[in-house]
């Protein structure tokens, strides 16, 4: 009896160890909220300790330490993380976009409606390169940049 429940206790250790592959979570995309962008660390696995943009909002970042993940920590009122400061800061963040991939900066961009970086409900409008900020959209309505105007629901939009 012993020699079988050891036998099991072996198998279980191998199976067990086979499920759990170390994977390379840059080359892995997983799924997330709008706007946490590929900045965002969902693991620790060969990340070097520090702070890094979580996968569960624009608001909230990771510690990793040794491999480990440590509890997300939470941007205080209005700020969110910027990855690349590796602090809070007001909106709009060089890596994380509250509403989807916003437009605060018409530079370079063709003349046109854009996401809003501040609000769904609203969108900005670029001409020769200035920004005409919180254009509304009708009571009810939110803009969804993958059509480019403003419909009963976003795929573009996340309300926070």
């Amino acid at each position: 009896m012993t020699v079988l429940y050891g036998l099991y206790l072996i198998l279980t250790c191998v199976s067990a160890s086979s499920l759990y592959k170390r994977v390379d979570i840059d080359s892995y995309r997983t799924p997330t909220k709008w706007g946490t962008g590929p900045a965002c660390v969902i693991n620790c696995w060969g990340k070097e300790n520090g702070v890094y943009q979580s996968c569960d909002s624009c608001k909230t970042y990771i510690t990793c330490d040794r491999g480990r993940l440590y509890d997300n920590g939470t941007c205080y009122e209005d700020l969110v993380w910027d990855n690349n400061r590796k602090k809070c800061t007001f909106p709009p963040s060089s890596t994380c976009w509250m509403n989807g991939p916003c437009t605060y900066d018409c530079r370079d961009k063709r003349d046109g409606n854009y996401q809003s970086c501040r609000a769904c409900d609203v969108y900005v409008t670029c001409v020769s390169g200035k920004l005409y900020p919180d254009q509304p959209c009708p009571q009810g309505k939110v803009w969804d940049q993958s059509i480019r105007e403003c419909d009963l629901a976003s795929s573009t939009c996340i309300q926070n």
